[in-house]
């Protein structure tokens, strides 16, 4: 793996070198266009205000949501890095940080409407990844969007057959098939191109009325939608629950409250919203 003075003699020529395998479609970077493209797709229809981009190497992306108006906070290892992306992002919070390390205390102190993260999480073992993911998963603002897009597969068999003496082996690639369970996080993958993908993760848009008594989300379809995934993901951590005891506790309260909503929805409601309040 490069050090950081790797990086930063890379700097320079790192986005003629990804142009190169963009337009060749081979690996590393074949489909990066597709993945820049559709992670700054889904931010702008996400509505977000401010976006904190993790490994954002020379702020090809960044640039442009930060051309858009939103207030940009940068992650990088590279110092030349950083000089390059603060000359077009002025105004940008940039901060040169190995996030092999964790994520720094001035990022932690801050909540974000999008995250992403693209061509950067690989240098992590997929364990250490997921880890990662559920920490920014945590600094999502309600109904935030955690894009991360990469080398990455479908299945194990898909990145095998592609498998050659090029994969570097400090980078580690996930296949979504296996990754899922290990990340616990509801989220959706989709593959650009043949070493390309996007995983999405969403926060729940949750909104409270009179604490303690009701907690109310707009469509009883999106209600159940956000409450499966708010459990899910304290699940491990908050109740010691497996997801499968998870889903049939959900299940069990939105069939008690359908059928017993002058009794027993006070006390439902006020459980899960002492649950999300601590959380």
């Amino acid at each position: 793996m490069l050090d950081e003075k790797g990086f930063d003699l890379w700097a320079d020529g790192y986005d003629k070198t990804v142009q190169v395998s963009d337009e060749e479609n081979s690996y590393p970077f074949a489909g990066y266009k597709r993945v820049l493209a559709a992670v700054y797709e889904a931010v702008r229809e996400s509505g977000a205000a401010s976006v904190l981009d993790v490994g954002f190497v020379t702020g090809v992306l960044s640039k442009k949501l930060y051309d858009d108006g939103l207030s940009v906070t940068g992650i990088d290892f590279s110092q030349r890095m950083i000089e390059l992306a603060q000359a077009k992002m002025p105004d940008a919070k940039l901060i040169q940080h190995d996030f092999a390390n964790g994520l720094p205390a001035q990022v932690k102190a801050s909540r974000y409407d999008a995250i992403i993260s693209t061509y950067a999480l690989h240098h992590l073992q997929d364990a250490d990844k997921a880890e990662m993911l559920r920490q920014l998963f945590g600094l999502l603002a309600p109904g935030g969007v955690l894009l991360y897009g990469d080398v990455a597969f479908e299945t194990a068999a898909d990145r095998d057959a592609l498998r050659s003496d090029a994969f570097d082996a400090d980078e580690f690639y996930f296949d979504y098939a296996s990754f899922q369970k290990r990340l616990g996080v509801p989220s959706v993958y989709s593959q650009l191109s043949v070493c390309a993908g996007i995983l999405t993760l969403r926060k729940p848009r949750i909104v409270f009325f009179d604490y303690g008594e009701t907690l109310a989300r707009p469509g009883s379809m999106e209600f159940k939608e956000g409450v499966r995934a708010l459990l899910e993901h304290v699940a491990d951590d908050q109740s010691g629950l497996s997801l499968e005891e998870v889903h049939a506790f959900a299940e069990k309260m939105f069939h008690d409250m359908d059928v017993a909503r002058k009794m027993d929805i006070e006390v439902h409601q006020h459980n899960l919203m002492r649950l999300i309040y601590e959380y």
